[in-house]
């Protein structure tokens, strides 16, 4: 009895924890989107790229294919691996001062003019961005084999140099862009914790001393782990940006919000936990809190809500994931102690009426 109820406690804080933190990373995915974080974090990268040339970075943006991914007034929050190859190509081969249509040839020669001036029409290119450029052509030939490739297949072959170049570049900035979200979760749980008054110790005494509360957490824990939540099996900071809009990115994250707040009372309302200001235990005679004086409250207060705090930025699939092996582990422990009881019940004693022989 007093592991299962050790355990019960544990799937009830580990709900409290997992919705907490949806209801922070879906208010920091609605932030995202509002402010454009990917736009500007895939740009600070594409500057990265271009040995930090404004006048290149302002030129790629201008061009026809990147500036038809965003909005007016917004940098485009993705950009395809293949769109950024085509517009760098498009740059080096003078694109935007030539008139008319040109072939493969004539572009491939304009390609190797630029990187030979070292320039891209008025704007010079960086010595270290022209050694890579140059390279990615060198290394483009060396896989055809051939010197006497076409200037098609040495274009198309270039390309794909630049997209794995872009592609490198943009798990690199995955990375910064998850440290990033990372430090908001942490600052977004700590007003949404200390808001809520979601104190980890005020929590676990409901749990412990209600066994309604516990026995409504638990179930509002199998049917959260039967059927997850869509910003759990999509966590918003990994998944890949949307193309176009931001608007419907802003209104669909901000839906997500409402959703992660109404769950998050709905189920604290079922199992009866008490969340809010005041804290109920303060003017309850009955309560241990009672009898500590003002300032030994507040120590204890504190240090609930930032064990809260700490616990809420680890983020959601954390959570769904302790959450998940602890449903499980109740209900191994719960098929064998009724599997222990269905083999007592079944088991014969020895018939001691038999009657013996006269």
């Amino acid at each position: 009895m007093f592991g299962s109820t050790v355990l019960e406690v544990m799937i009830g804080l580990a709900l409290v924890y997992l919705l907490l933190s949806l209801v922070c990373s879906t208010i920091q995915e609605a932030f995202a989107a509002w402010l454009n974080w990917r736009g500007e974090m895939l740009r600070t990268a594409i500057a990265r790229l271009l040995a930090d040339s404004d006048g290149l970075v302002r030129q790629l943006y201008d061009h026809a294919l990147i500036r038809a991914l965003g909005r007016k007034g917004r940098d485009p929050s993705y950009i395809p691996n293949r769109t950024f190859a085509e517009a760098v190509v498009s740059l080096l081969s003078g694109a935007g001062a030539s008139v008319g249509v040109r072939s493969a040839a004539d572009r491939l020669a304009a390609l190797e003019a630029g990187l030979q001036r070292g320039q891209i029409g008025a704007t010079p290119l960086p010595t270290e961005l022209r050694a890579t450029l140059i390279h990615a052509l060198e290394n483009a030939r060396d896989k055809l084999g051939a010197a006497s490739a076409s200037a098609e297949a040495q274009l198309e072959q270039l390309k794909r140099e630049l997209d794995a170049w872009f592609e490198h570049t943009m798990q690199r900035a995955t990375g910064w862009y998850r440290r990033k979200t990372q430090g908001w979760q942490f600052v977004i749980a700590l007003f949404v914790v200390f808001f809520t008054n979601a104190d980890t110790l005020m929590i676990t005494e409901q749990l412990a001393t209600n066994p309604l509360a516990r026995a409504a957490a638990v179930q509002s824990a199998v049917e959260l782990v039967n059927t997850p939540p869509a910003a759990v099996v999509a966590a918003p900071a990994e998944s890949a940006p949307t193309l176009g809009n931001q608007r419907e990115s802003w209104l669909t994250a901000r839906a997500r919000v409402e959703e992660a707040v109404d769950q998050l009372y709905d189920t604290t309302a079922r199992a009866q936990l008490q969340f809010g200001w005041p804290d109920a235990r303060w003017s309850d005679a009955t309560s241990s809190e009672a009898a500590l004086e003002d300032w030994q409250r507040w120590a204890r207060k504190v240090l609930g809500l930032l064990v809260t705090v700490c616990a809420v930025a680890l983020g959601a699939p954390f959570w769904f994931q302790v959450l998940e092996k602890l449903v499980k582990l109740r209900g191994a422990g719960a098929s064998s102690s009724n599997s222990k009881a269905g083999d007592g019940s079944t088991s014969k004693a020895p018939d001691s009426s038999t009657s013996k022989p006269t």
